[in-house]
């Protein structure tokens, strides 16, 4: 015992003193903090990159990096001023290493006039935040995800989904253009995303009339990089990780500038894994007591994402531009694992299912867009847009279920349920939009047409002593359209300290949901009213407070509605409510800000109807459906 203890102390303090640190203060000439500084560290004598990361508000850094004998030095960069590094130091003496560095601003002369230059990479203005990816130290070696992680009120669950101060309804978009994408098909697109081609990212959770009023949480707008050289280049990117399993990214990207032409062509490989793990416990009570199940499932779920993007520009004249591009998504992945259930009857044991699930899921999606610019001069702007986006989803399931007594005895013959649930989905999207500078003011005003039709044909085959029956009671054709007609109208402009926005958006959105097994048919028919506000005060150079209010609304999704039972396992199903309506949500914010990097923020918000999942239990066999209702 006494040479376990001793290797036990030795395996501790090895482990903890495996790591030294770097700590330090980046300042400027007149010792000042220089927040949000690129702060990287290196190693002799080929340079390599230890680790990254930002100076904080205060200018402070401070990296912990494994404590191998060498030389190192650390480099620290930012817009505005001349890179600059720290002298040589080695480890060899010392665990914890303090230094400052002090930046020179970088001050180039035009004709006698100084132009000085400062982004941070974090900036908050009066409606929204953003991010300066391009030339950051998070532009190397990251997915978009892996940026919006560490993005403020922003959360990334292990998937990709995204949620934004708390809600999940996020309206994502790319270069002004959404996605049309589900939040786990959204989750892996931002995986296979590098970094490095992104420019800014802008996040806001009350979003102009402009913008599809789609999402209670607001937007996230990814603003790609676009090229202003001529001729041909191109980058490969290559990276790595492990944790409790690994993942990778590789990319490849393409350019081609000439004339008045632009050529993009992209392709990035995504490979991770997550897990899905989860624990239910439910009782029934009947006349002959109660019955208790307990349920444990765990999963595995391996990923692959691959990208593809072709997209041309064409600069036509000082006055037009047109571009199209269309985009290729594929992600396949595998389930591997299951579920057991244990059975009580008034708390005595009374059997036990196992069920293995073989699913796999395969999606293939292309968007596509075209659009025209036509700026007539500095004071207005006319654009159009076509979007047409096809969605293939194929999910194969295979379910093998076996019942057990307290023995380990079989006591039920084999259950095996197989099935095919294939999901097409087609969009079209065509709006105009319209802009005119007023003197200090702007006037924006544009409509939008989209449609959307679900074809969802659902499959079940059952297996029982080797007899193989369709399974009508889970087997459905579910076909689902959507139409939306929308207008806006917004006015924004300045006022001596006081910046304006006023904008009202009108959407019209008419629905048809098809049962073809049980001929079901229901339509929807509403319209809507959003309107939007945004007021901020600046009294100083340094100091502004804003107030922002809009109204936003969630549609279900096909899924939602198709009121058909989707199989989980023989005492747990989830099923859609063909009655169920929109949520609405009322948001209001509060925002004090200082000097563009430092925010305070009060969010209220209202949502009426709100959608939300519920569980019910048939006493009779003793099934518990998953589904949603509006409360």
């Amino acid at each position: 015992m006494f040479r376990l203890f001793l290797l036990f102390l030795l395996f501790y303090n090895t482990i903890f003193s495996s790591f030294a640190q770097i700590s330090g203060q980046i300042n400027n000439e007149k010792k000042e903090n220089i927040e949000f500084a690129n702060v990287s560290l290196h190693s002799l004598p080929d340079s390599t990159v230890i680790t990254g990361q930002l100076s904080d508000a205060e200018g402070k850094f401070s990296f912990d990096f494994p404590q191998k004998i060498a030389d190192y030095y650390v480099k620290v960069s930012q817009i505005g001023f001349k890179t600059n590094y720290s002298t040589i130091f080695s480890n060899k003496n010392s665990s914890t290493i303090q230094i400052t560095i002090i930046l020179e601003e970088d001050v180039k002369n035009l004709e006698g006039v100084e132009i000085f230059a400062k982004k941070n990479f974090l900036e908050y203005q009066a409606d929204k935040t953003i991010l300066n990816v391009e030339n950051s130290v998070f532009s190397n070696g990251l997915s978009s995800s892996d940026i919006l992680k560490r993005a403020p009120g922003v959360a990334v669950d292990q998937n990709g989904g995204l949620s934004l101060k708390g809600r999940k309804e996020v309206l994502v978009l790319i270069d002004g253009k959404p996605t049309y994408l589900t939040d786990e098909q959204v989750g892996r697109l931002l995986k296979s995303l590098p970094a490095n081609q992104i420019a800014t990212i802008e996040i806001s959770t009350t979003p102009s009339a402009k913008f599809d009023a789609e999402g209670n949480a607001g937007y996230i707008n990814i603003k790609l990089k676009k090229n202003a050289i001529n001729g041909f280049h191109g980058d490969i990117n290559i990276s790595a990780g492990q944790g409790w399993f690994s993942k990778q990214n590789t990319g490849i990207h393409l350019n081609y500038k000439k004339g008045i032409a632009n050529i993009t062509a992209n392709y990035d490989f995504n490979y991770d894994v997550w897990m899905n793990n989860y624990k239910s416990d439910r009782n029934i009570q009947s006349t002959q007591g109660t019955t208790t199940f307990n349920q444990n499932a765990y999963y595995r779920v391996p990923n692959v994402t691959h990208t593809l993007k072709l997209a041309a520009d064409f600069n036509i004249s000082p006055t037009l531009t047109m571009g199209v591009q269309g985009q290729g998504l594929q992600t396949s992945n595998s389930w591997q694992g299951g579920n057991q259930t244990q059975l009580f009857d008034n708390s005595v044991f009374n059997q036990n299912l196992i069920t293995q699930d073989f699913s796999k899921d395969f999606f293939r999606e292309f968007t596509s867009n075209f659009y025209i610019r036509y700026q007539k001069d500095s004071l207005s702007e006319l654009s159009f847009d076509a979007d047409y986006a096809k969605f293939d989803q194929r999910n194969p399931q295979g379910f093998i279920t076996r019942t057990y007594n307290q023995a380990g005895t079989e006591i039920a013959p084999v259950f095996i349920l197989n099935s095919k649930v294939p999901t097409l989905m087609d969009i079209y999207a065509f709006k105009a939009d319209y802009t005119r500078k007023i003197g200090k003011s702007k006037l924006e005003t544009g409509a939008k047409w989209s449609w959307v039709n679900t074809d969802n044909d659902m499959r079940f085959v059952q297996t029982i002593n080797n007899i193989e029956t369709i399974d009508t009671r889970r087997t459905n054709h579910f076909i689902y359209r959507e139409n939306i007609w929308a207008a806006y109208v917004n006015f924004s402009g300045k006022k001596d300290k006081l910046t304006y926005q006023f904008g009202l958006r009108a959407e019209k959105t008419t629905t048809r949901g098809e049962q073809r097994i049980t001929n079901q048919i229901f339509t929807r028919d509403y319209f809507n009213l959003f309107p939007q506000i945004s007021l901020d005060y600046q009294w100083n150079k340094k100091n502004a407070i804003g107030i922002n209010y809009n109204k936003r609304i969630d549609r279900p999704n096909y899924k939602s509605l198709n009121p058909f039972v989707y199989f989980l396992d023989l005492y747990a199903s989830e099923a859609g409510n063909p009655f169920l309506t929109p949520q609405f949500t009322n948001h209001t914010e509060l925002n004090y800000r200082f000097d563009e990097w430092l925010q305070i923020t009060a969010n209220y918000s209202q949502t009426d109807f709100v959608m939300t999942d519920i569980l019910k239990q048939n006493s009779t066999t003793q099934e518990m459906i998953y589904t949603k209702d509006n409360l």
